[in-house]
């Protein structure tokens, strides 16, 4: 039993690293580091339009210490979304959500 589970768990690494490889592929060339894309995948998958959001109001809040590096990094994130998913069902939100950041830096 335990070895069916290991078998399982490593069946679930390989299609986990299948799906990310045109995104770290993208990543490498776009200079953008893999630990973003690993770190914000599920968020970006998942809420997109919430993360976007939290991550402005972090950035409005702590103002005096804003780094827009990791603007930046959400905004390279999801334009490597849309290039290697175009037709996810949150790509409109991927959309929305680059909007949100260009309406944001003016």
């Amino acid at each position: 039993m335990l070895s069916n589970a290991s078998e399982i768990k490593q069946r679930l690494h390989e299609v986990a690293q299948k799906r990310m490889e045109s995104i770290y592929a993208e990543c490498d060339k776009r200079g953008l580091p893999r630990r973003v894309a690993d770190s914000c995948y599920w968020r970006i998958v998942e809420t997109p339009l919430m993360h976007t959001k939290s991550v402005i109001d972090s950035h409005a809040k702590a103002s005096k210490y804003n780094n827009k590096e990791s603007i930046l990094q959400l905004k390279t994130l999801l334009e490597i979304m849309l290039v290697t998913h175009p037709q996810h069902s949150k790509a409109n939100e991927w959309e929305q959500s680059l909007n949100l950041l260009a309406n944001n830096n003016k």
